[in-house]
């Protein structure tokens, strides 16, 4: 497969396309395989498969090729099959998994340390109204590729800079100079707006303050290290759509939520190899607070919480019936 992978791009536009966003350059459309009638792989088939492919780091558009292939329903039902109906890989899936703190549920299918991981990510119900906007900014050490099966995924990426926001004329500044006050408030809104014209930059895009931890993964709980302030600044977002890929690479800050407006979400996620590029969290913070550093990065260390077996079990048979009632409504 990995060379049927790497050589489908010869064929042009006559095979059906594959939309997958970038976040580090313009959107791709890459040609499917589908039409190469690659065979259904079990699970011990696509694991010997990502290990050969990924005995090195493959490239980009091999990785996102793979994931789209892997994700297709009853591809995904046999890989979901092979976990369930094998107890002791199901005891190793639910050892591995995590009941994730953004709000979603990391089920690994497959994975080997420091090479790859692929897994599903699923947020119930629900999570739309919860979420306020308010979720850690963070990097991972690797490259990965996401296929959406269910819902709407929303990403935002952004540049960590020592650059703060930028400083508006305030009213206080032109009352305190003896402006009458609505001189005052014209003129602090006309700066504003003319700071804005110059930069180009919208509220949103405007840097927030932020404190910086590193993982620690000699750990056996979830523990940052505290590095230090800066500033998140906005530089992109997107929505992905079920059907379609994202990709972003270890060094590309981001954070990410589903939007999907009823029903879960889900999507199949596989990650490469390890980089030197370290996993951190950017915190958000009042944008006049000092930075806090701990003393100790173990006091915001948190147990890691696993899925039971049966809770897999469940959740995975649900995924699936909920993927096959979206297909039969298309």
């Amino acid at each position: 497969m990995l060379e049927l992978l790497q050589r489908s791009t010869l064929f042009g536009g006559a095979l059906p396309p594959i939309p997958v966003h970038r976040f580090d350059g313009p959107e791709v459309t890459l040609h499917s395989i589908r039409d190469f009638r690659l065979p259904s792989y079990s699970l011990d088939d696509a694991e010997r498969l990502l290990d050969k492919t990924f005995e090195t780091e493959p490239p980009i558009d091999v990785r996102e090729r793979l994931v789209h292939h892997l994700g297709q329903t009853a591809q995904l039902g046999r890989l979901i099959e092979g976990v369930v109906t094998d107890s002791d890989r199901l005891e190793q899936v639910a050892d591995s998994s995590e009941v994730h703190p953004l709000g979603f549920d990391k089920i690994p299918l497959l994975s080997s340390t420091g090479r790859y991981q692929l897994r599903l990510n699923m947020w119930p119900d629900g999570r739309l109204q919860e979420w306020k906007g308010g979720e850690d900014r963070h990097r991972h050490r690797f490259d990965f590729s996401s296929h959406v099966k269910l819902g709407r995924i929303a990403t935002w990426t952004y540049d960590l800079t020592n650059e703060p926001p930028l400083r508006y004329y305030s009213e206080l500044e032109a009352l305190n100079a003896g402006d009458p006050v609505e001189l005052a408030r014209t003129m602090a809104w006309h700066h504003r707006q003319w700071l804005r014209l110059r930069n180009g930059l919208s509220e949103e895009h405007q840097p927030k303050p932020v404190d910086v931890y590193q993982a620690d993964h000699q750990s056996t709980q979830e523990a940052m290290r505290f590095l230090g302030d800066s500033f998140a600044r906005l530089a992109t977002s997107h929505i992905t759509d079920a059907g379609s890929t994202y990709s972003l690479r270890a060094s590309t800050c981001h954070t990410a939520h589903t939007v999907t407006p009823t029903g879960p979400t889900g999507t199949l996620f596989l990650r490469g190899h390890f980089t030197d590029t370290p996993d951190v969290i950017a915190k958000s913070r009042a944008r006049n607070a000092v930075a806090q550093p701990m003393p100790d990065h173990a006091d915001i260390s948190r147990p890691k919480l696993r899925l039971t077996p049966e809770q897999i079990v469940e959740k995975l048979g649900t995924f699936m019936d909920l993927v096959l009632l979206e297909k039969d409504l298309r």
